[in-house]
């Protein structure tokens, strides 16, 4: 099995006219226009130049067609999430470097078979995260399909962030990924109760600035978390920077008895091995002493 990924060329119109055509993409996919070949070219010929025109300004967009083993089954784009209107509400907190994906299986014999999902973590490997942080799919609520496809290649819903019809969903790069779960992972109370995780998570060096004002470092963290009250801290609208090769900054905020705080942190890895060098909280709002 070989899935690979042709830029679109004009040759392939008639194809794209047949699958558009299609009860299960039309159903999903522009379901208020009726395509002919003529609508197929109006739209889609600019694509295949690398842009779409929005009034007078001209903005990228990269189209292709989904190929297994050579057989062309289906059509994928990207393009940046803020260059094409939304609800502005909706990309509220979501991350800068922010990729959006369209995609669909065309030929009704490749579909449940697992190949979408497949599909779209290659694409992801090998174009979106090779120019964007983060990837933006935006499915109907109501298209179950689609968000299982989503889900198996690793995009989860963006806390808060849907509406009645529209769920967004995000996953960043496979590196952005790790640090994340790991800046979760020092939330959970069990992991604030264990010395020897938090040894292993936190570099020797250390140091915070907590929101009361007050620095620690490695030491006082070992001496203090393990003793705390359990705590549940809500964490949301995390977005992960690389400062070079082996440095992210994550931030995030986090909700607690009332009180919102926004985090950062700076990850390193050191001899193989991601720890945090640093980390701030500051409140928002004045939400608490």
């Amino acid at each position: 099995m070989t899935i690979s990924f042709k830029p679109l060329s004009h040759s392939d119109f008639t194809i794209l006219l047949s699958w558009l055509q299609t009860p299960h993409v039309k159903k999903w996919w522009d379901n208020e226009t009726n395509y002919t070949l003529k609508r197929v070219k109006e739209k889609y010929t600019s694509y295949v130049d690398g842009y779409k025109q929005i009034g007078n300004e001209i903005k990228p967009i990269h189209a292709f067609i989904i190929e297994y083993d050579k057989q062309p089954i289906g059509y994928i784009q990207y393009y940046n999430a803020y260059d094409f209107s939304r609800d502005s509400e909706q990309l509220n907190n979501l991350p800068k470097s922010l990729a959006a994906i369209d995609m669909f299986i065309g030929d009704e014999n490749y579909l449940g078979k697992g190949i979408g999902s497949k599909s779209l973590g290659l694409f992801l490997e090998s174009h979106v995260f090779t120019e964007f942080d983060y990837a933006l799919v935006d499915p109907n609520s109501s298209n179950l399909a689609a968000r299982k496809t989503y889900e198996n290649a690793g995009f989860k819903p963006f806390d808060d962030q849907t509406s009645e019809s529209v769920i967004l969903m995000v996953k960043p790069r496979n590196d952005f990924n790790e640090i994340e779960l790991l800046e979760k992972k020092l939330l959970v109370s069990a992991t604030r109760k264990s010395i020897n995780t938090l040894d292993e998570l936190l570099a020797d060096d250390f140091k915070e600035f907590g929101k009361s004002g007050l620095v620690y470092n490695k030491q006082d963290i070992l001496s203090r978390l393990p003793n705390e009250e359990p705590k549940e801290l809500n964490a949301k609208y995390f977005e992960v920077k690389s400062l070079g090769d082996t440095t992210y900054l994550i931030n995030f905020r986090t909700l607690e008895s009332g009180i919102e705080v926004l985090r950062s942190s700076i990850w390193i890895s050191i001899d193989g091995r991601l720890q945090m060098v640093f980390h701030q909280g500051t409140i928002i709002d004045g939400g608490g002493k």
